[in-house]
């Protein structure tokens, strides 16, 4: 394991470097294999959405237009590529939309780029944020590499806080590359906001009551576990605490009783002499020397009812003798009339509970079971809430108070079965909370020992669902909303949505601060355009916390849809951490999946998300759509990608690990793989990136048997990137493969890293590469470094290992179609690349799925200080000999 949760890799031996991972699984459905393959020149028709090229965004309006290159309502790419024209440097495109790449390009063009660079590329010293005083290249008077930190003043060099680097490009200073700023806290060992102390998150507790556990949210740099206390069987009169965990001391030990067989005119409220109505056991509750609070007996009562301050009512209560047991079995309320269903108004300030129920609301248009407007200290718990309206239908709705200077509402949801409702047409919403703070806890049926959710929310048990059935027509169909929220927390719950135009588990929106989703099982499926598991959009800036949750996933079987585990969008910097398992899904053959995506909104501004440390991040749970990508980064997203044990592409007829597009963050110490693809597999592509890449386990595709076949993907590789403008990206002290099958010689074509040519052609060479192992896959075709376009270069490749898979192999393919064999001539490479101190070896690591090198590696001390990161891929201090290791681990 390379670490706890990570992919197995199974090396058939140190020389070959490579083998297969786990069989790919899942039923297989056949693609239109329409998408590009072609000579690689267009990354725009492999890449998950039709505006991909950096053009103008996508005008769909979407889910409301709040995303425009990755919206759940923009064309989606059929996979075929729509550009027949003459490519710009004079050579006639070949694609066809058809996939056929043979590794060698037939771009006869010739290639305006003279091959000679004024800069030699030595960049800034990462390690000590000053340039390198061995920069002497022709513009060195002109051009020099320069520190760039934006953060706030103080926390350069405090936690994870670090300058990047400008370095010269063209003779020009380039994007900020290796740059990190504060962002919000996460359990993951490390000083996140850069404020001096580590993990230092607010604890968290988990259950309420006599059950009520406080611990602190990290441990040992993880996630902690947080498991309630079991209640106890009901409560103990007069100890002045709450047994029964729901919300109230000493509730039922004194009653004001309703039973059906009662009377409101005779009644007085006795075990014998019981209320007719729930609403007059309420109104009597409390008053003449009578208890607050309200048992109602079993049976189905058909009324409006509106909650008291202070009176709690309990349900499922038997009639007979002068104390009434409780069964478990539900009392029905099925409300008469109001739009509201069962009201806690304003007037609610004390403790006031809500327990053993069914509340099916009315059935008018607009309906909701239960509504808090604008009350306090409310717990709802043990129900079974069922909205029925025919347009928007919503199981609980929890508001704020409209009069000023009233605390915000608290409102607790506990242990309950909560159905926004199938029948609606436009919106079905299980829990919808605006300007209140919500907890939302226990609303599952199976935990495991971590106190993590294990049960699907979709079912009949324990859990909040949005819509999960009937004809798909509506708008909306969320699981949870929180809107104006903050503080609100959604853990230890089973959340599903579905069956809507755009279905969401959990919607987060406008003021998040303190929000926290935790260990929960969320799942949103059959969305017609959209799919997602939890989706934060433009939360005032805030960052919710999105951790040790054990699975989110977002899919959709419908055609033409996005499913996305987790979407972060403008000015809402999600933490995503430390979770299980997220995935984009099931899906068909005309549904693109991403695990984790993160993009700008509409006005351009774009999430500061961070993804780290979780266990597994996948495009898609099976199938083949389109393009599947385990994570996502757009238009400026993402500013820390790191220490995540496996992302992964999974399946797709394209399969990505992780996409960079027009995003500069910094990606360390992951292990990322494309996954099984049909067409082309691409375990890290960078498109317009000044990405920072160091200390990662890099690979392409390496499923053989891809939708059924025997056949590989057309192309594999471990890194492509296509460089445009001043954005370069950095790699650093990586492990890159560009695998493809098992065995050698499959008809296909594998590269460690590829450069390639966008229709935006870059003024010069780009692409910084030290201290890499790269090996060139395992097909007919294959080099370790490919230039595959004439117009595309890398700038600098020092101290890199390129390895082969067979003697003779290609370690550098320049131009297109010059393959050099030898790292002599590598080296010797004038122009572009500036080339220097480059090896050919067989790297010896320790063992299969072990990175670290045997004692005799010649990767031991080669490579270069300039750049390089402090740490390796697991955690050790750089250098520990007299010189930095090559590769992803120091020996």
């Amino acid at each position: 394991m390379v670490r706890p949760g990570s992919s197995v890799f199974q090396w058939l031996s140190v020389a070959a470097l490579g083998a297969a991972v786990a069989a790919c699984s899942g039923t297989s459905v056949p693609g239109d294999g329409s998408a590009e393959g072609g000579d690689g020149s267009r990354p725009d028709t492999v890449r998950p959405d039709s505006s991909d090229d950096g053009s103008a965004p996508d005008a769909d309006p979407g889910d409301g237009g709040s995303l425009p290159d990755a919206d759940d309502g923009g064309a989606m790419d059929t996979g075929v590529d729509p550009d027949t024209g003459v490519d710009p440097d004079g050579g006639v495109s070949m694609d066809t939309g058809v996939t056929t790449d043979t590794g060698v390009s037939t771009d006869t063009g010739v290639s305006m780029d003279t091959g000679v660079t004024t800069d030699t590329g030595v960049a800034v010293d990462v390690a000590t944020d000053r340039p390198n005083p061995t920069d002497t290249g022709a513009d060195a008077g002109a051009c020099v590499p320069a520190s760039c930190y934006s953060g706030p003043m103080g926390t350069m060099g405090m936690g994870v806080c670090r300058a990047g680097v400008r370095m010269c490009v063209g003779g020009m200073l380039g994007v900020c590359t290796g740059e990190i700023t504060p962002t919000a806290e996460a359990c993951n060992g490390a000083d996140d906001n850069c404020d001096g102390m580590v993990d230092n998150l607010p604890a968290i507790s988990c259950g309420v009551g006599a059950c009520r556990r406080m611990v602190a949210a990290c441990a040992m740099g993880a996630p902690n576990a947080c498991v309630p206390v079991a209640p106890a069987a009901g409560e103990t009169c007069g100890n002045m605490i709450d047994d029964d965990c729901n919300g109230v001391v000493d509730d039922g030990c004194a009653c004001v009783h309703v039973a059906l067989s009662g009377s409101d005119t005779t009644g007085t409220g006795s075990a014998s002499a019981p209320f007719r109505t729930i609403q007059v056991g309420i109104n009597r509750a409390g008053t003449m020397m009578l208890p607050t609070s309200v048992c109602v007996a079993q049976g189905i009562y058909g009324e409006d009812v509106t909650m008291r301050n202070g009176i709690s009512v309990r349900g499922g209560y038997v009639t007979g003798g002068a104390t009434w047991m409780r069964t478990g079995a539900l009392t029905t309320i099925n409300v008469a009339m109001s739009a509201s269903g069962v009201v806690f108004p304003s007037t609610v300030v004390t403790p006031t509970v809500l327990d053993g129920f069914t509340i099916n609301s009315a059935t008018g248009a607009t309906a909701a079971a239960v509504s808090s407007v604008g009350a306090t200290n409310v717990f709802i718990s043990n129900n079974v809430i069922n909205g029925r309206g025919t347009m928007a239908s919503n199981g609980v709705v929890i508001t704020g108070s409209a009069m000023p200077g009233l605390a915000r509402p608290t409102v607790t949801l506990s242990g309950n079965t909560i159905v926004g409702g199938n029948d609606a047409t436009q919106s079905s919403a299980g829990v919808r909370a605006t300007g209140a703070t919500v907890l939302v806890t226990g609303s599952c049926a199976m935990f495991n020992m971590a106190g993590q959710c294990q049960s699907g929310g979709c079912g009949t048990g324990r859990g909040i669902r949005g819509r999960t059935g009937g004809t798909p027509a509506m708008i909306e169909s969320f699981g949870v909303v929180l809107d104006n929220a903050p503080n609100s927390v959604i853990e230890r719950s089973a959340i599903c949505s579905g069956a809507a135009t755009s279905a969401a588990s959990v919607r987060i929106t406008n003021d998040a601060t303190g929000v926290r989703v935790l260990q929960n099982n969320i799942l949103s499926f059959g969305g017609v355009r959209s799919s997602v598991g939890v989706f934060a959009e433009d939360c005032g800036g805030a960052s919710p916390l999105v951790s040790n949750n054990s699975l989110i996933s977002g899919g959709s079987a419908v055609m033409g849809a996005r499913a996305d585990g987790v979407r972060a969008v403008g000015a809402c910097h999600a933490v995503i951490a430390g979770n299980t398992r997220i995935v984009g899904g099931l899906e068909l053959a005309g549904t693109d999946a991403n695990g984790v995506l993160c993009a700008a909104n509409s006005a351009g501004v774009a999430s500061r998300c961070t993804v780290l440390n979780n266990n597994r991040i996948e495009g898609s749970a099976a199938g083949f759509p389109p393009n599947s990508t385990g994570v996502r980064c757009e238009r400026g997203s993402c500013v820390r990608v790191e220490g995540n044990s496996l992302i992964t592409g999974q399946s797709g007829v394209n399969a990505f690990g992780v996409t960079i597009d027009g995003a500069n963050p910094v990606i360390a110490r992951n292990t990322i793989e494309a996954g099984c693809a049909r067409n082309l597999g691409v375990g890290l592509q960078l498109t317009n990136s000044a990405a920072r890449v160091e200390n990662n386990i890099v690979l392409g595709s390496r499923c053989v048997n891809s939708g059924g076949s025997a056949a590989p993907p057309a192309r594999t590789d471990g890194v492509r990137i296509v460089s445009t403008g001043l954005a370069e990206p950095d790699l650093h002290s990586n492990n890159i493969f560009g695998e493809g099958p098992a065995m050698l010689g499959p008809m296909c074509t594998s590269r460690g890293v590829a450069f390639e040519a966008n229709d935006s052609v870059p003024p010069g060479a780009r692409g910084v590469l030290r201290n890499n192992i790269v090996h060139p896959g395992r097909c007919t075709t294959r080099a370790a470094i490919a230039e595959s376009h004439p117009r595309a270069d890398s700038r600098l490749l020092e101290n890199n290992n390129l390895h082969f898979a067979a003697a003779g192999d290609t370690l550098y393919l320049d131009e297109v179609s010059m393959a050099l064999t030898t790292t002599a001539a590598v080296n010797a490479l004038v122009g572009a690349p500036t080339a220097a101190a480059n090896i050919s070896v067989d790297p010896m690591f320790t063992a299969a799925g072990n990175f670290r090198l045997q004692m005799g590696s010649m990767c031991i001390n080669r490579g270069t200080s300039v750049g390089a990161p402090s740490i390796d891929f697991y955690g050790t201090m750089r250098p520990r000999g007299a010189s930095h290791d090559i590769g992803a681990a120091e020996f």
